[in-house]
């Protein structure tokens, strides 16, 4: 292969930071990006290859920034305005979020991913019937999605429509049975519809797949406190409290006080 001779052009920096986000270098992947930018600030892939590493790395303002420089350059691009409202996303500006997403869906309408997205900013937003509509919206797109259907069953959930929910739950385990928020979302539905034992069962399944979930350890603990087993739920309680769930020390500090208190009982 010849050696490169001279400096490398923008365009080069580009395929060069595209591959390296590809191999997860990350750093080394923006490094290259960077470059290009500075030697063609009109290079809007390498801009929008920027802001992906950037929210990789979790430096969301920057990812921001960057989708919003691809945007100036093509207004009409919608990988630039998902790009946008992922960063805004995770950086907890919802409601930009949600203006980003819909800038991005009148271009696309039928794009999957963004109206899923768009349904967890309504869902964090508190705009719950909304967010429903955006899942059902992606559903009709691609019916097997697994993260659509176990994300709708959780705005259900906090609707307490638990009847509702266990069938999305089911439809999410079904396509993909490693989904352990899934798991976890039958468990919580189940519980709430009285059918603890079978609660249990995909508390069981939730663990098995990810054990270091907190959440299913201390729900675990509260379902043998409830049922009487403290020993049992000292043993979740623990778990959880190691695993840093707040509040799950506490919870095993009064399992221990039971069974102190049992034999004098």
């Amino acid at each position: 292969m010849a050696k490169q001779s001279g400096p490398l052009t923008a365009a080069q920096w580009h395929v060069r930071g595209e591959a390296l986000k590809q191999l997860s270098r990350l750093p080394e992947s923006l490094s290259c990006l960077d470059k290009a930018v500075q030697l063609d600030s009109t290079l809007k892939g390498a801009w929008l290859d920027r802001a992906t590493v950037l929210v990789q790395l979790g430096r969301l303002d920057e990812a921001a920034g960057s989708a919003e420089t691809a945007l100036r350059l093509d207004p009409q691009d919608p990988k630039a305005w998902a790009l946008m409202a992922i960063a805004l996303g995770l950086a907890g500006r919802h409601q930009e979020a949600l203006a980003a997403l819909d800038r991005g869906l009148q271009l696309t309408p039928n794009d999957m991913p963004m109206l899923n997205n768009k349904g967890r900013a309504l869902e964090a937003l508190g705009r719950f019937e909304e967010a429903i509509t955006a899942y059902d919206r992606s559903l009709s797109i691609d019916p097997i999605s697994t993260h659509t259907w176990s994300n709708k069953g959780e705005v259900l959930n906090r609707l307490s429509r638990f009847e509702e929910a266990i069938p999305c739950f089911e439809r999410s385990i079904t396509v993909d049975k490693t989904n352990f928020h899934a798991c976890f979302g039958m468990a919580y539905a189940l519980t709430l519809s009285n059918r603890v034992d079978e609660a249990f069962v995909y508390l069981s399944r939730t663990l098995e797949i990810n054990p270091r979930f907190e959440l299913a350890w201390n729900h675990k603990g509260l379902l043998h406190s409830a049922l009487g087993d403290p020993r049992a739920a000292l043993a979740c309680f623990e778990r959880a409290a190691a695993l840093g769930m707040e509040g799950a020390e506490e919870s095993a500090a009064r399992c221990r006080q039971e069974i102190q208190e049992r034999p004098r009982q």
